[in-house]
């Protein structure tokens, strides 16, 4: 057999032991990207019922402190002043576990902004490597042809 022959053989083995390992990393990356996104899916579900109840609570907040406040003005106007202490210390309570709620609904909802944030980069990543998968698959398949036309 010829050199050229033999060459020409070792050429097209290359380039399809090239295309094989391309299209095996693109089924790996394809199958992992659809078990990531299945996963970021589910999570951005999650984050975004933890965001709907969050501002729930604070919904549920302000209605506390807003029915402890028509207490205060209904025993200011009967001039109950045992019923009016008691009113303004509940009051107090819920106005100091509105804070508090609006506090950690800050902290929550930043950071449920920067999750949904991250799951979008992750799309666009997975988007990156399918088209750089695409264009490998693609050059080491026209390889092959060269390859095999020469």
């Amino acid at each position: 057999m010829s050199d050229i022959r033999r060459n020409r053989r070792d050429r097209t083995t290359e380039a399809l032991d090239e295309y094989l390992r391309a299209l095996g990393q693109a089924a790996r990356d394809q199958a992992v990207a659809e078990a990531e996104e299945e996963i970021c899916r589910a999570w951005d579900d999650e984050l975004v019922r933890v965001q709907g109840m969050t501002e729930a609570a604070l919904t549920a907040a302000d209605a506390a402190c807003q029915a402890a406040l028509i207490l205060v003005r209904t025993h200011q106007r009967d001039g109950d002043l045992s019923a009016l202490l008691h009113a303004q210390d509940r009051l107090e309570k819920a106005r100091e576990q509105r804070r508090r709620s609006d506090e950690a609904a800050q902290v929550l909802l930043v950071a449920i902004d920067e999750e949904l944030d991250l799951l979008a980069l992750a799309a666009e990543e997975r988007e990156t490597v399918a088209l750089a998968n695409r264009i490998w698959v693609s050059s080491a398949g026209r390889a092959v042809y060269v390859a095999g036309a020469e």
